[in-house]
């Protein structure tokens, strides 16, 4: 490392250190909005499964099974706008939209209901979750607008913890209630998270694109194969069977235990500060899921233990999501709807698989408790296999350790220019490089993206790919940021 490398280094850790230790109006502002708008999420999800989709299936079996598809689609055409046409996302007016969709649901829900036409119920359902889907992507932004580490995980666990406190005062509601107040707290979701939100979004969109990324950065941002969007998967199955085989689920018991749990865990885990927060959401959500699976009830007793942990094992797992989602996004904003838009369709079609699989269950000849308990063994089994063997050697804490904006990479590489153009033909002969893949090098060194390296080079993208992953693996290395830190290097060698 040269000499200049080291102090820039030192000077990006004294910065994220007074970005984390100093609190201003602003920063304390971002902080509050998140808690709040991650404390309505919670709560309105719980109405929803506790009070109105019961209550639905009892009118229209099919009904949450349908609006289960239809967010899982609404995510996934998001994710893919944001993929392949950013520049067709309006920010404020799809905030729009969204509110007045979920006002119109709402009226043709209850309308529904009211007449017993079943279609209607089925398209106010729908209008109201999946329109209601940009509030919980504005929150995720929101998130994503906080801009450090710490305040990322104390937001996530803060929400929870206020969430569950909620949970216990607010009784079971009616249909026509509970219909009334999701859509208020889609509202008030919406026009929260949209303070922070929308801007940050605005600005995102006019930042470098994904396909730039994939090209110089791919393990910037998410794919479905990310071994945080498969866990993501994991744990929303699970929580789809606890739903599902759910029969203490929503008591006073249930909820004030698995608010008493959150609250210790969520209180251990803040204060190891930057001792791997991240990693320690996901210790305790995994150790949490699994004991909640192992003691399936056997008495009403051990049914309301078992309910509790498995709740507040979900918890732990959306503050880990929630917080390594945001990471990813406060990194790259670029990518952030793109992997919000990812992970939430892969959470709405396991969740779907969650409670299907339960149905399935049930539906057998030979369906009883004993039947539940295998399925609950095979699905702890799996769990803990992908644990042991997906996540091995995987640190949330060190993957967040390493993000670092966008405009960082390309300020740093404009101020030691010099030092890149006298390195890149060292490390070109070293390693071995073609003379295209040379100049290719050159262009990855400055900063630039996979359009730009296109455009100068007058090659299509794939071709641009293929010469950047050959260079990535003759130097060792896995990123843009990586690439060049190792050629400013490159003097300091013999």
């Amino acid at each position: 490392m040269t000499v200049d490398e080291a102090e820039v280094e030192k000077t990006v850790v004294r910065q994220a250190v007074k970005n984390d230790d100093v609190w201003t109006a602003g920063r304390a502002l971002r902080l509050v909005v998140a808690v709040v708008a991650l404390t309505i999420c919670s709560l309105r999800i719980w109405i929803q499964a506790g009070d109105a989709f019961p209550a639905l299936r009892d009118i229209f079996a099919p009904v949450v099974d349908i609006q289960t598809v239809t967010s899982a689609l609404v995510f996934a055409l998001v994710a893919l706008l944001a993929w392949k046409a950013p520049h067709r996302i309006r920010p404020i007016a799809f905030t729009v939209v969204s509110a007045v969709g979920v006002i119109v649901g709402s009226v043709l829900w209850i309308g529904g209901m009211s007449t017993h036409e079943a279609w209607l119920i089925v398209l106010g359902v729908c209008l109201v979750d999946s329109l209601g889907v940009w509030s919980v992507l504005l929150t995720g932004l929101t998130m994503c607008a906080l801009g450090g580490r710490r305040d990322l995980v104390v937001a996530a666990v803060l929400g929870e913890v206020l969430g569950a406190a909620l949970r216990i005062v607010v009784p079971s509601l009616s249909l026509p209630v509970a219909v009334l107040t999701i859509s208020a707290l889609t509202l008030a979701l919406v026009g929260v998270s949209a303070i922070f939100g929308v801007p940050f979004l605005m600005d995102a969109l006019s930042r470098r694109s994904i396909a730039s990324l994939a090209t110089t950065n791919p393990e910037s941002f998410l794919t479905p194969r990310h071994r945080l969007v498969v866990l993501v998967a994991f744990f929303e199955f699970m929580h789809g069977v606890v739903l599902a085989e759910g029969t203490t689920i929503f008591t006073l018991a249930t909820r004030a235990s698995s608010w008493l749990l959150i609250l210790v865990g969520g209180a251990w885990v803040l204060a190891r500060r930057r001792q791997g927060t991240e990693d320690a959401l996901l210790n305790m959500a995994a150790i949490l899921m699994v004991l909640g699976f192992a003691i399936r009830p056997l008495s009403p007793g051990e049914a309301i233990a078992s309910e509790a942990i498995a709740i507040a094992g979900a918890s732990f797992s959306w503050m880990l999501l929630w917080s390594s989602m945001a990471a990813v996004g406060m990194g790259y904003p670029a990518a952030a709807l793109w992997t919000f838009g990812l992970c939430y369709t892969m959470e709405a079609l396991a969740m779907g698989a969650g409670s299907l699989a339960v149905e399935v269950a049930g539906a057998l000849p030979l369906a009883s408790d004993h039947v539940f308990n295998v399925m609950n063994a095979l699905v702890i089994a799996a769990f803990l296999a992908y644990l042991l063997t997906g996540m091995r050697g995987f640190s949330f804490s060190e993957v967040f350790r390493c993000v670092r904006p966008v405009v960082e990479l390309e300020t740093m590489t404009e101020r030691r220019g010099a030092t890149i153009a006298r390195n890149c033909p060292l490390v070109a002969a070293r390693c071995g490089l073609t003379e295209r893949e040379a100049e290719v090098l050159a262009l990855l060194a400055r900063g630039c993206s996979g359009p730009e390296i296109q455009e100068r080079l007058v090659i299509s993208q794939n071709t641009a790919k293929t010469h950047v992953r050959h260079i990535y693996r003759k130097l060792g290395v896995h990123s843009q940021r990586e690439l060049i830190a190792l050629v400013e290097g490159a003097g300091d060698r013999p």
